[in-house]
């Protein structure tokens, strides 16, 4: 399990919302508990916790902005719950149903619907103070739904004048501590008509009646422990919690309801939280965050990174494909266009030769055989510039350049080229770009002959 950062809202009426934090790993607190205002809560967090990714945030509320309801929702589909539960609470409830944000706490139980309500405007302004400091949590709990419970017996925590009482797994409610006499009379009153209804749904069922009301409330309560607890350092609590003890015993309900006392050792926070990571490893917490509210999934966040990783590797390497491919088609291109180049320059010095196998081959077979096998390692390099400059001029035209013969002068190091071409004009510009390029060019003769072509001689000598 990773980390979770605890986050109690403080139900008093001060501006900026006080908030009480604490980070737990497991069931063992890591750092905290803390006070501090909502506004000021990414300050006094560890920069370590603000920067893990997978931190599990859980928001507990104050209960008494909270109205915990049982609705009866007869053959409902769940996929239409939502939609219908307004309209089945709309007279229960003193708002505008529009105004109001609503939870199903537990799926449909013999038609009767468990149900959170609180008002949209509240939500929102929780849920706009966490973002702001850069929280997104995962679960909205109400407070008293936090203290610990188990079957068969109800949990009361006095905290700061103020009690939290916990009678089932999806009811609680919070009150001033001040007025724990009134609303215990009410919840006890409440459990005793429930006891009364029971009973005697049993006797029309059985078609007897069975002792008085005294009985039937002793036939219900006397399997509640009700579980007083308060912090230990909490003086004023203690008494309070003791002499509340002591008036039970007393009442007439005495020796039908269990009275336990726990001292809280740590502190009321982590008891609560505490109580939270139970109900987490059972799956059974009350997250108000459902609906418009529904938090996203850390996990789909993190597939759709990891999708739009995948898919950013993917379109690189077709890209980095293509490009290879593209390159290589090129240069292939190129290979061929080059090769195609070497054979018309060939044919540019050997217009005689019909047969071309081998380029490279043929072409030094005839370098030997003009220089007599003898010429200098200056000759090839000047040929090949020579024949460069031959092939940009005669490229794309017809017989521009005609050659006739090739001599190379071993002693001069000079290159005399015999040939025909269409104007005086191409043996000046064969001539400057020669020149242009670091060679020594010389126009031994050039003439015209019948056809209107121009006989030229030309000795070039490398630079």
């Amino acid at each position: 399990m990773s980390d979770q950062l605890f986050i109690r809202i403080l139900p008093n009426p001060l501006e900026p919302v006080q908030v009480q934090w604490g980070v737990f790993r497991e069931r063992v607190i890591l750092v905290g508990p803390q006070v501090c205002a909502l506004n000021e809560l990414k300050a006094a967090l560890p920069d370590f916790y603000l920067r893990q990714s997978m931190l599990n945030v859980v928001c507990l509320v104050p209960t008494d902005w909270v109205t915990l309801l049982e609705v009866e929702m007869p053959n409902t589909q769940a996929k239409y719950l939502h939609k219908a539960l307004p309209y089945a609470l709309e007279e229960q409830l003193a708002d505008e149903i529009d105004t109001l944000h609503f939870a199903v706490l537990r799926k449909p139980d013999k038609n009767k619907v468990k149900v959170a309500v609180v008002a949209k405007e509240l939500m929102q302004y929780w849920m706009d103070g966490l973002q702001m400091q850069e929280l997104r949590p995962q679960a909205f709990i109400p407070d008293a739904l936090c203290v610990p419970w188990e079957e068969g017996s109800w949990g009361l925590i006095l905290e700061n004048h103020r009690t939290l009482l916990r009678t089932a797994q999806y009811s609680a409610l919070a009150f001033p501590g001040t007025q724990m006499p009134v609303f215990l009379d009410a919840v006890f009153d409440d459990l005793f008509a429930h006891s009364d209804r029971e009973s005697a749904k049993q006797s029309e069922s059985r078609e007897e009646e069975e002792g008085d009301n005294d009985s039937h409330h002793e036939a219900l309560v006397s399997n509640v422990t009700l579980k007083l607890m308060n912090e230990k350092k909490d003086v004023v609590g203690t008494r309070i919690l003791d002499a509340l003890q002591r008036e039970i015993q007393a009442a007439k309900v005495e020796g039908s309801l269990k009275v336990e006392r726990q001292h809280i050792i740590d502190s009321t926070f982590e008891i609560l939280c505490l109580s939270v990571i139970n109900a987490q490893v059972e799956r059974q917490v009350p997250n108000l965050l459902q609906g418009e509210y529904k938090p996203q999934l850390k996990s789909k966040g993190y597939r759709v990174k990891w999708k739009l990783f995948v898919a950013a590797g993917v379109v690189w390497f077709l890209l980095q494909t293509g490009l290879l491919v593209t390159e290589a088609a090129r240069l292939d291109a190129q290979a061929q266009m080059m090769k195609q180049e070497s054979i018309d320059l060939y044919k540019a010095f050997f217009p005689d030769e019909k047969r071309i196998v081998n380029v490279r081959k043929q072409m030094k077979a005839k370098m030997a055989k003009m220089s007599g096998g003898n010429h200098s390692v200056e000759f090839l390099p000047l040929l090949a510039q020579v024949g460069q400059q031959i092939y940009k001029i005669d490229r794309g035209s017809t017989k521009t350049i005609e050659l006739k013969r090739i001599t190379y002068d071993d002693k001069q190091g000079a290159l005399r080229l015999d040939m025909l071409v269409a104007g005086f004009p191409t043996v000046e510009k064969l001539k400057s770009n020669l020149q242009s390029s670091g060679i020594d060019v010389i126009v031994d003769a050039a003439t015209k002959d019948k056809d209107k072509r121009v006989r030229a001689r030309l000795r070039i000598k490398g630079a």
